[in-house]
């Protein structure tokens, strides 16, 4: 598989994180007697998405390395020009090593008490009526007009068919299936669509139009059901997210007690 040519923008930071750590790994390549190790390449493919199956043949290597090559000479061009001395790239370096830095400091922070298995059990259990949801079994005609709308409630409040009339009137994808939507939970639907459903008894449909982003609704609501909560291996990320962003919140609430702060 052939590796897409990039542009060869020069990175200080990628460069310098990329050259860094491996010092005595071999060479992929050396530029004026400056070694490229092989970390800066495995650096390279994980900046620029390219996978190691991408690299199957020594002509997609060759081309990686190829543009670490040119990123060198332009390194080392602009270096011997002194540019990496200019204000602007020194102003961009200090904003780098601050960005950096509080990077760790989170890292450190976070790392001092790590979120175990337990404890996220207890944050589940915590927010599983949260993570309960109702869900509703409902069709819906849309349409773009507002008047059009009203006059297929009219033609249900006449005895008329909802299936029928979404098949023939509604824009949605749905029409084919008379507006089904199946089973959903509340929280799949945009907020308008599912403040109606909620309102509605089931077997009863929208005496309104109902206007969202796509257009008007009117919604038969057919059945409703209580959700179980996801299982715990399924949220486990988020609750571990949660988590952590407490655990943040609390860390930089105890450096503000101790530190003096004037906004301006």
């Amino acid at each position: 598989m052939r590796v897409t040519r990039k542009p060869f923008a020069l990175s200080l930071i990628a460069l310098a994180i990329g050259l860094a750590g491996s010092a005595f790994a071999a060479p992929v390549a050396t530029v004026n007697g400056k070694p490229i190790p092989e970390e800066a390449l495995k650096q390279y493919m994980t900046e620029h998405n390219i996978r190691e199956e991408q690299l199957n043949s020594p002509d997609a290597r060759r081309e990686v390395i190829e543009q670490l090559v040119a990123r060198e000479l332009v390194f080392q061009d602009a270096t011997s020009k002194k540019l990496d001395k200019s204000a602007d790239i020194e102003s961009e370096l200090e904003r780098a090593r601050h960005e950096l830095t509080i990077r760790a400091g989170v890292k450190a922070a976070l790392d001092a008490t790590p979120i175990t298995d337990e404890a996220m059990k207890q944050e589940y259990e915590a927010q599983k009526p949260k993570l309960e949801q109702q869900e509703f079994k409902a069709r819906h005609i849309l349409v773009k007009d507002e008047d059009e709308a009203k006059a297929i409630i009219k033609q249900l409040d006449d005895g008329g068919d909802f299936a029928a009339i979404a098949k023939e009137k509604s824009t949605d994808g749905s029409a084919g299936q008379g507006g089904d939507l199946g089973w959903f939970g509340e929280r799949q639907m945009v907020p308008q669509f599912t403040a109606a459903v909620k309102a509605l008894e089931n077997g009863k449909y929208s005496k309104e139009p109902v206007k969202s982003q796509f257009g008007y609704h009117v919604i038969l609501r057919e059945d409703s059901r209580k959700a179980d909560a996801p299982p715990f291996d399924q949220v486990k990320p988020q609750i571990k997210q949660y988590l952590q962003q407490k655990q943040l919140a609390e860390y930089i609430d105890g450096l503000r007690g101790k530190a003096t702060i004037e906004l301006k």
